[in-house]
């Protein structure tokens, strides 16, 4: 597994391969950590293609939501549509 960070919009990719047998269906599939403001200025990420966490939180200036590639029944709940 590989992590990066996109700049500018600071959004954490995770890439998933390695050299020891893997799921063929998230191989080389890449799963996004988006952070989001809050009203208060904490910081939420969101994981993959969940939606934004509301109550007036929004993604920082020049942001945008991070590139998710793993499909919805391969992912946690939490980062699911």
């Amino acid at each position: 597994m590989t992590i990066a960070c996109d700049y500018p919009s600071d959004t954490l990719r995770s890439r998933y391969r390695g050299p020891r047998p893997i799921n063929a269906a998230v191989n080389h599939a890449t799963l996004g950590l988006t952070p989001y403001l809050s009203n208060n200025n904490d910081i939420i990420w969101v994981c993959g293609n969940h939606a934004s966490p509301g109550d007036g939180a929004s993604l920082p200036t020049g942001e945008t939501a991070g590139a998710t590639s793993v499909k919805d029944k391969h992912m946690p709940q939490t980062c699911r549509t």
